[in-house]
């Protein structure tokens, strides 16, 4: 008999016996149960810091202490400019783009970007479990009738790719964060993306802006 059967039959045998009847297998169920509610506190844990908290605004948090990414497809740096601008104690995100050099081929989806990055992960399936909205505002000048709003994980998983769009006064959108993906997903957001692409259903001319504030989330019974 190979060595390796010896050790799976003297398992088997002591797996069978009374001493593991008596301590060996209620240690495993131990260790089991110890892992789940484990698994339930952290859940508990998640759902308590949501509650004591109604809305919690992702433009303020975020500009404590960093600054708006940008990204261009299509290697024009200026095609797009954004700052956060602080108005009545608020933030509002401003674009100006610009796609005069945009190439205008079927090759690719060329596209301009404003985007938070977090340099370490957040958290965000609290909110989740707590029935949090993703809330904002968004008004746009006539030449942009859209943008598309990410929001990815570590992984850069998509977990909202939403089409958003635009007039030009201010609009609100709610997006119940139970209807994008489930609870583990929200538990690494890297980015939150607010896309223009080089499209007609985005943008009709070269030009164009647009204004986003008050983005945060919102609770359920707010």
């Amino acid at each position: 008999m190979k060595k390796s059967d010896l050790v799976m039959s003297k398992i088997i045998e002591i797996l069978g016996s009374d001493i593991a009847v008596g301590w060996i297998v209620p240690i495993i169920l131990f260790v089991l149960s110890s892992d789940k509610m484990m698994k339930k506190y952290k859940q508990r844990k998640k759902i308590k810091t949501y509650k004591s908290k109604v809305n919690k605004n992702i433009f303020k948090e975020y500009c404590e202490n960093k600054k708006v990414q940008k990204a261009v497809s299509f290697g024009d740096q200026n095609a797009i400019k954004g700052e956060m601008v602080l108005e009545a104690g608020n933030r509002t995100l401003k674009a100006q783009v610009d796609m005069k050099n945009s190439p205008n081929n079927n090759e690719k989806r060329d596209f301009v970007m404003l985007y938070l990055q977090y340099l370490s992960n957040v958290d965000l399936s609290g909110a989740y479990l707590n029935d949090y909205k993703i809330e904002f505002e968004i008004k746009a000048s006539d030449s942009i009738k859209a943008i598309q709003l990410e929001i990815k994980n570590n992984n850069m998983d998509k977990l909202v790719d939403e089409f958003i769009k635009t007039s030009n006064i201010f609009e609100k959108y709610s997006l119940k964060m139970k209807n994008y993906c489930t609870e583990n997903l929200w538990e690494n957001i890297k980015e939150i993306c607010f896309t223009v692409f080089a499209e007609e259903e985005y943008i009709t001319e070269t030009k164009g802006t647009f204004e986003i504030k008050n983005f945060q989330l919102v609770n359920k019974e707010s």
